[in-house]
C-alpha cells in the first residue's frame, strides 16, 4: 500500500512537471486567435495522435512539430487539413493575409 501512494505521488509530480514545461515550451495561449481557454497541442503535419503523458514527451522532445491551439481553432485546422487538402503553414498564411486585409 505505501508503494503504491509513492508511486501515484510521483506520477502526479511528474505530471506537473510536463504541463509546466509544455507551458513554458508552447506558452499559454492560443496561437491563432489568442484565447487562453480549453488549449491543446496540435501536431503540424495533422495526424491523429492520443492526449496523454507519452504524447506530451514527444511533444517536448520536437516542440517544431507542435503547436498550442485552442479546441475551436484545433477543430478548424482539422477541417481545412481535411477537407480542403492545406497544410498547418497554409492555413496560418491564409489567415494572416485575411486578418491584413480586414484592418485596411
Amino acid at each position: 500500500m505505501r508503494k503504491r501512494k509513492r508511486d501515484t505521488k510521483w506520477r502526479r509530480k511528474n505530471a506537473e512537471n510536463l504541463r509546466m514545461k509544455r507551458d513554458e515550451i508552447f506558452g499559454k495561449i492560443c496561437k491563432i486567435c489568442k484565447s487562453t481557454k480549453r488549449l491543446c497541442l496540435h501536431k503540424k503535419d495533422g495526424r491523429a495522435h492520443y492526449t496523454d503523458q507519452y504524447t506530451l514527451k514527444k511533444a517536448l522532445e520536437n516542440p517544431q512539430e507542435w503547436v498550442r491551439l485552442c479546441r475551436y481553432c484545433h477543430d478548424g485546422v482539422h477541417w481545412c487539413m481535411k477537407y480542403l487538402g492545406w497544410e498547418y503553414n497554409t492555413i496560418v498564411s491564409q489567415l494572416v493575409c485575411k486578418s491584413a486585409g480586414a484592418d485596411t
